[in-house]
């Protein structure tokens, strides 16, 4: 993942809202919500192509099948 932030690593490529990444907030990784988040395999294999390593998912995505996120 991108630890500079400019505005796209800040989405979630799946749904568009923002990610809530600590990282790209400036905090340590250890701060993250995906530290202690399982992320569904089906998920990651949604994130566009041209986004794999520039942008999180939320969790709400991170916890579906990249589908329908959980509200």
């Amino acid at each position: 993942m991108n630890t500079t932030a400019s505005g796209s690593e800040l989405i979630c490529p799946l749904c568009g809202k923002n990610n809530r990444c600590a990282v790209t907030r400036g905090a340590p990784v250890e701060a993250c919500w995906c530290r202690d988040t399982p992320i569904a395999a089906s998920a990651l294999a949604a994130v566009p192509t041209e986004m794999i390593g520039k942008a999180c998912l939320c969790p709400a995505c991170a916890q579906t099948k990249g589908d329908s996120p959980i509200d």
